[in-house]
């Protein structure tokens, strides 16, 4: 499965969830961040579609799993939590893992410590596994449809990538 099939297929389960994606820049630097104000997922143009599609992970694995007020920042265990979620589903379709994500998972990793307690790595593999499972799933069902884009929120939200990027050139739009 190539990482652009996975990073529209995802960006079609944002827009189940009443989320549109775009490319833009952040003021904070962050290569991706959710506004859940305007409801939309913000990348970086400087990401190519397999970081798009980790990244895209990465923030619906916010979404379903951390409660956030406008405005606040992940770390700590939240962030290990969507970062093994993204790494999940970007394997369980076959977009092999780049240097960049398996350092960027171990350093994440760093906040448990070098002997975590059992019953901490029982609870996070298990909220970890079953949100990759429901966004795998999620994502399945768009890529076996190959059908038109989904348009939940067509008065709010525009279900799509839309903007630019520079691997996908101008206008990348579901």
């Amino acid at each position: 499965m190539s990482a652009v099939e996975v990073m529209y297929a995802l960006a079609k389960v944002a827009g189940e969830l009443g989320y549109g994606v775009r490319w833009g820049e952040s003021t904070e630097g962050f290569v991706s961040r959710a506004d859940r104000r305007r409801r939309q997922i913000v990348l970086s143009p400087s990401l190519d579609p397999h970081g798009a599609a980790g990244r895209i992970a990465h923030e619906l694995a916010h979404l379903r799993m951390h409660k956030l007020s406008s405005g606040s920042r992940c770390h700590g265990l939240m962030e290990l939590e969507a970062e093994s979620v993204a790494y999940a589903v970007l394997a369980r379709y076959g977009c092999v893992v780049d240097r960049r994500t398996a350092e960027r998972l171990s350093a994440v990793a760093s906040v448990v410590g070098h002997r975590p307690p059992a019953r901490m790595v029982d609870a996070l593999g298990g909220r970890v596994v079953t949100v990759a499972g429901r966004l795998a799933g999620a994502a399945e069902r768009h890529l076996e449809s190959r059908a038109a884009p989904v348009h939940v929120r067509p008065t709010r939200v525009d279900v799509g990538v839309q903007g630019t990027s520079p691997e996908e050139g101008p206008g990348l739009s579901l």
